[in-house]
């Protein structure tokens, strides 16, 4: 499946709107539910076997969308870790029957830029279970009570003070680009966060406390982004899309 935009536009917070269904509205199947099943038990095994850090926590599930103008309604539901994380990696299998059977879990994260230009990715150590070693700083949204574009923001911050080590404080602007539909099924909510430090402070930062897994950051020249960002592949060239280089 390729990966697409599904809605674009520098949303301000207060205009974005999350209606939190009390139960889940994926459709699934037996066969579907099978495959959530074995690929778990294959994912708990591995991590058990290579000290991986694994658990499944709470998550959001976008169920629909509706944009007017600068104006942003998700319509989500609740979801967790395993099904986002199985269901995935099995795209292939349900791609056919349509977005309302894909996990649909809500992502969080894009890009960083230092003050002195400079794009910051992170490198996953072995603890990660992900496949992406090279990635955008973020992770799963697991707020379900979510209500608004200022809570996003505020999972958006947890995440890269979690990973990186870096204080709203230390942060000039975040702001929300637009969603992308995965090659996973899964629906990244794209940011843009520029700090107010340098990048050799960045790396102070994370030298001092980063999250168990990442191992590494990988610094990009804004002249380099958008090929660095091409060669990783999967969504992050829709990403890149929603992201304006000339400013």
């Amino acid at each position: 499946m390729e990966a697409r935009i599904i809605a674009k536009g520098s949303f301000l917070p207060q205009n974005i709107e999350i209606v939190l269904s009390p139960k889940s509205k994926r459709q699934t199947t037996g066969d579907i539910e099978e495959i959530i099943a074995e690929a778990w038990l294959e994912i708990e095994t591995k991590a058990k076997n290579e000290n991986q850090m694994l658990w499944n926590g709470e998550g959001l599930r976008l169920d629909n969308l509706k944009q007017e103008n600068d104006k942003l309604i998700l319509y989500t539901s609740p979801s967790d870790f395993k099904t986002h994380t199985c269901l995935g990696r099995n795209i292939n299998k349900i791609e056919k029957l349509g977005m309302a059977y894909f996990s649909a879990g809500l992502i969080i994260g894009g890009f960083v830029e230092t003050s002195d230009n400079y794009f910051i990715f992170i490198d996953r150590s072995t603890k990660s279970i992900s496949r992406s070693r090279i990635d955008f700083i973020g992770g799963i949204m697991d707020k379900v009570n979510a209500g608004n574009g200022l809570d996003l923001l505020s999972h958006s911050y947890q995440e890269i003070e979690e990973e990186i080590n870096i204080t709203q404080s230390q942060i000039e602007s975040n702001t929300i680009l637009g969603l992308v539909l995965c090659n996973s099924g899964n629906v990244i909510i794209v940011t843009s966060t520029k700090l107010k430090i340098k990048y050799e402070e960045v790396l102070e930062c994370f030298s001092h406390k980063h999250d168990e897994e990442v191992q590494d950051l990988v610094k990009v020249e804004k002249e380099n982004l958008a090929n660095f960002v091409s060669n990783l592949g999967s969504y992050r060239p829709a990403a890149l899309q929603l992201l304006d280089l000339t400013v």
